[in-house]
């Protein structure tokens, strides 16, 4: 059997090698070793704020997400028929040489942020196209540090009858590791909800690969920032101050509106750097000191009153500021909940189920001291510290993304441990028993909810006032007797 085993072994990588390259085929893992994925006691910090509001146009530029339309086409190798006993055979994911296979920073974002996008399920999006091809021009670059994958689709060129500008839902998202660069992409699947969008599937869903690298545009704006910025109905003229980066430290900078209209975009429907401004330190402008510079409304804040009263360049941005400026949760985002009310409930049974034995492998990150090919299996690293410390900082705009990274757990353990792993196993009790208390929570506010506003109709379902008065009825035995039910 041994024998056997290594001939299909030795089988299976000369087949690989043998596979033509494909410079812009996303690819998962291989078949995961079989070892138990303990995690270790190091604790999770949180970055240091990005800019949440503004691209930074002087010094260094942050970092921003973006990426391209369109899904290469999977080259498989023949399928073979491989026996249970060959579960347990190890894998070697091939990194290229040079490469780190440590994960981007961004993807253990746990504060909320303005800009560089960072897509979770359910959020609403604007998509510009002009700034898609600006992005794309500054992913060609060959020191963007963009993959192949990325920069090399134009999805305006797609025969899709777009628009300008779209209205998208993300419907599905995936962080995945490219095969020949070995770089960590978000690929998302988005619908069009514009009014008049196709009804065509084909035509209504496409796919988006997210990638943050420098010098490059967001083309994918919340739509909650977009009319937050159309409301303020700009004017030539108008004061205004946006964020740049200097030594690493965002601070503010004043400018005035000069202009209205980019005659460079020529798309009268679009928002995308709409702006002519002039800062007040203008030779930092490119264009000298009677030279503009063209930003996007979202990227900048008005300021009021006298000029003489406003705040002096180069203040530094607080946390607070970007707590102000991040995304504000809108009715249905927790259901009946607000985000407060959501967390009082679940934040402790998130304790508890941390402190639970079977959550031994997924409270903190994964030691990678121990377990040192980990980042070559898994894209997404995900425990329940992060999960704590995102849901506690307002990182989560809905639901939704809260369960896409608990069901992200098993997804990890699975594609590093296999799919019958004892840590699958549990990882399954961890995941289901969270989803099934926090569903438990949603039921019993719903019925509260809806039994308080038929009673007054002048109390809002949504209010705060409503939230104080609804108690979890959840104690720590029924976290117990949870984990009990799913480990039978």
């Amino acid at each position: 059997m041994d024998d056997e085993i290594e001939r299909i072994k030795q089988e299976d990588l000369e087949e690989a090698n043998e596979l033509p390259a494909n410079d812009d085929e996303p690819s998962t893992s291989r078949r995961p070793p079989p070892t138990r994925a303990r995690a270790g006691k190091a604790s999770i910090e949180a970055p240091p704020p990005r800019v949440p509001n503004g691209s930074a146009r002087r010094g260094k530029r942050p970092a921003k997400a973006a990426g391209v339309v369109g899904e290469a086409t999977r080259r498989k190798a023949p399928a073979k028929k491989i026996k249970l006993e060959l579960e347990n055979l190890p894998a070697t994911a091939i990194v290229p040489k040079g490469v780190d296979p440590t994960p981007p920073k961004w993807l253990s974002e746990v504060l909320p942020r303005r800009t560089p996008y960072y897509p979770q399920i359910d959020d609403l999006l604007y998509y510009f196209i002009e700034a898609h091809k600006s992005f794309n021009s500054a992913a060609h670059s060959e020191d963007s540090g963009a993959d192949r994958a990325v920069h090399a689709n134009r999805p305006w060129e797609l025969p899709l009858d777009w628009n300008t500008v779209e209205l998208v839902k993300v419907t599905e998202l995936e962080i995945i590791i490219t095969k020949q660069q070995f770089k960590r992409i978000a690929k998302i699947t988005v619908e069009r909800i514009s009014d008049g969008a196709p009804t065509d599937p084909k035509k209504r869903f496409f796919k988006i690969l997210l990638q943050e690298i420098p010098d490059a545009e967001d083309f994918l704006i919340l739509k909650q920032f977009v009319d937050q910025s159309r409301a303020l109905h700009l004017t030539a003229g108008q004061r205004v101050r946006t964020l740049f980066n200097e030594a690493d430290k965002w601070k503010w900078f004043n400018g005035e509106i000069k202009q209205i209209g980019n005659p460079a975009v020529n798309v009268a429907e679009s928002d995308f750097h709409s702006l002519g401004i002039r800062w007040d330190e203008s030779e930092h402008v490119a264009g000298g000191e009677e030279g503009v510079e063209w930003l996007s409304p979202w990227e900048v804040s008005p300021l009021g009153g006298d000029r003489g009263e406003e705040p002096r360049d180069g203040i530094e941005f607080t946390s607070e500021e970007l707590l102000e400026m991040a995304y504000k949760p809108e009715p249905g985002d927790w259901d009946c909940f607000s985000l407060e009310a959501f967390r009082q409930r679940v934040l402790p049974l998130l304790s508890e189920i941390t402190e639970n034995s079977h959550a031994e492998f997924f409270a903190a990150p994964v030691d990678t001291e121990q377990f040192h090919d980990y980042f070559h299996y898994v894209a997404a690293p995900v425990d329940l510290m992060m999960i704590r410390s995102r849901l506690e900082n307002g990182f989560y705009r809905h639901r939704s993304a809260l369960r896409h990274d608990v069901e992200q757990i098993v997804k990890n353990s699975a594609t590093y441990n296999g799919p019958l792993h004892v840590a699958t196993k549990e990882a399954n009790i961890i995941a289901s028993v969270f989803l099934e208390l926090i569903g438990y929570v949603q039921q019993l506010f719903h019925i509260r909810c809806l039994q308080t506003v038929h009673t007054n109709p002048l109390r809002q379902r949504f209010s705060d006032t409503l939230d104080s008065h609804v108690e979890c009825e959840i104690d720590t035995h029924k976290v117990t007797d949870r984990f009990n039910k799913s480990s039978e």
